[in-house]
């Protein structure tokens, strides 16, 4: 109590001394003890609502983007403001309702007995996922551009391959023309260029050789 009292600054300081001073000239006893020194600023310095305000606080505190250790920290400053005296269980209970649904799902098939342990397990649990997280964003797939498709130089997009036309319909009043079955050959000598094998003269076949005929 008397370590406390000289912690006391500005406005505390002067309604301490003021306390002990009214006391005095009332010639009422001394606040000696811790425990009634402690109900005397509480009554001074915390507004009336001030249990029911932590109450309310602890009975609505979720995890949400605080991570395990913020939330734990936050969940036991309530107890000790609300003064909560409850079986170990219920304390359990009441953690795990405002943690992480995802967390707290793990957390409950595991084997605990005590408050801290089930912290620890939070924790644990948070740090896996996390883990797990990173080595996705890790791993980033890519894409293999199809060999078939020319690329752009300096681009990695394919471009699109150029659209082939219809083929046209013929209309009614032309006529379908059908390929030939067996086209004519031709010669691949001109009748200028032909040499009968006989006398070997050009521009006639061995049939019209002139050498060959006999004269009546």
């Amino acid at each position: 109590m008397k370590i406390v009292a000289l912690r006391l600054r500005k406005y505390a300081s002067l309604w301490w001394t003021n306390l002990n001073a009214k006391r005095t000239r009332e010639r009422k006893s001394k606040i000696v003890s811790w425990d009634k020194m402690k109900a005397k600023m509480k009554a001074r310095f915390l507004p009336f609502t001030y249990v029911q305000d932590q109450y309310m606080l602890l009975n609505h505190l979720n995890q949400g983007k605080m991570s395990v250790e913020e939330y734990t920290r936050e969940f036991e400053k309530l107890m000790i403001k609300c003064d909560i005296h409850e079986p170990e269980e219920q304390t359990m209970v009441r953690y795990l309702g405002g943690l992480d649904p995802g967390i707290a799902s793990v957390v409950e098939l595991q084997a605990y007995t005590t408050f801290d342990e089930v912290c620890v397990l939070a924790h644990k649990v948070e740090q896996q996922r996390k883990s797990r997280m990173n080595v996705r964003d890790s791993f980033k797939p890519y894409s293999v551009p199809n060999r078939g498709q020319p690329l752009n130089k300096g681009s990695t997009t394919p471009q699109p391959k150029p659209s082939t036309p219809f083929p046209s319909i013929p209309q009614k009043n032309q006529a379908t023309q059908r390929p030939l079955l067996n086209p004519p050959c031709p010669n691949p000598y001109p009748i200028n260029q032909r040499r009968c094998y006989k006398c070997q003269g050009l521009g006639h076949i061995p049939s019209d050789c002139p050498s060959c005929k006999v004269l009546p």
